[in-house]
């Protein structure tokens, strides 16, 4: 029996060695055929149709995240792109803002030089470093004090009015009482008529009152109020506020006035300190 096993064994060894020979051949010549004349072609055509499902399927899920991984670059180089421009902007946008700036501080500079320039005496420009402003007091502090000439009483001025005057004076500053400070009293004069008066301060800085023109005084809404000179305190001529309400009040002796400073109290970033001339009763001319 163990002979006849082995002798059934070696025949089918036997058999599937010529089943490889002769599949190797058929091989051999099928691709010897294909490569000379194409032989299989169609059928390659047919078995890639209907491989191409299967091998789709099975790509798919590579496909997806490929483009899922392309789609998120994609996605961040825009947002960094963006924000990248954002900053681009911005940076812009500042150095704009500060030419802008530098554009207006130049203008106030030639308007405060060009009223300089029509004034007798001595000005200078002085920077505003701090500002205080309540109901109770309207002050500035400058930049300039005993070191530069700077004495209490100087007037202070901007191109557009009387801002107020030196109140009290250390070695590198200078305090300033505004005009609209409730402790403040200034002379004036309407333009128009010539008629003096006082304005006072209200700690409002848009607000003036003056209280001592009569109920039949000759004063209209908008006249404009200039210095008097009175008191050598201030410039003559040199424009104060303009007229915003007269109101006669019966049964009173003055009526309701009150005007509006034309100085930019409290807006501007300099102002001018002016040393002027004037002459006393007897006609001599101080400092």
């Amino acid at each position: 029996m163990r002979i006849l096993r082995q002798h059934r064994r070696f025949h089918a060894a036997r058999g599937q060695g010529l089943r490889t020979l002769f599949f190797i051949a058929a091989a051999i010549t099928l691709l010897t055929l294909d490569q000379h004349f194409q032989a299989l072609h169609a059928v390659r055509s047919v078995f890639s149709a209907a491989v191409y499902p299967v091998e789709w399927l099975v790509n798919a899920p590579s496909f997806a995240l490929r483009d899922m991984g392309t789609a998120f670059q994609g996605h961040t180089k825009l947002v960094e792109e963006n924000q990248m421009l954002r900053h681009k902007l911005l940076l812009a946008r500042a150095r704009l803002e500060r030419l802008n700036a530098l554009r207006r501080e130049n203008q106030r500079l030639r308007t405060l030089l060009g009223t300089a320039a029509e004034l007798p005496g001595n000005l200078r420009i002085a920077s505003i470093l701090t500002v205080d402003l309540t109901p109770y007091r309207n002050l500035i502090t400058l930049n300039i004090g005993l070191t530069s000439g700077i004495r209490p009483g100087l007037p202070i001025l901007d191109a557009s009015g009387i801002v107020g005057q030196i109140k009290s004076t250390g070695p590198f500053s200078s305090q300033v009482i505004l005009i609209t400070d409730p402790a403040s009293a200034i002379p004036v004069e309407i333009e128009r008529t010539g008629l003096a008066t006082l304005a006072f301060g209200t700690g409002s800085l848009n607000l003036l009152t003056l209280p001592y023109l009569p109920n039949n005084a000759d004063v209209h809404r908008g006249d404009e109020l200039t210095s008097s000179g009175l008191g050598g305190r201030y410039p003559r001529g040199y424009p104060v506020a303009v007229i915003t309400q007269v109101t006669p009040r019966p049964g009173q002796r003055f009526a309701r006035v009150e005007a509006r400073p034309l100085a930019k109290l409290g807006r501007e970033h300099e102002v001018l300190v002016y040393t002027f001339r004037h002459t006393t009763p007897t006609g001599e001319s101080i400092r």
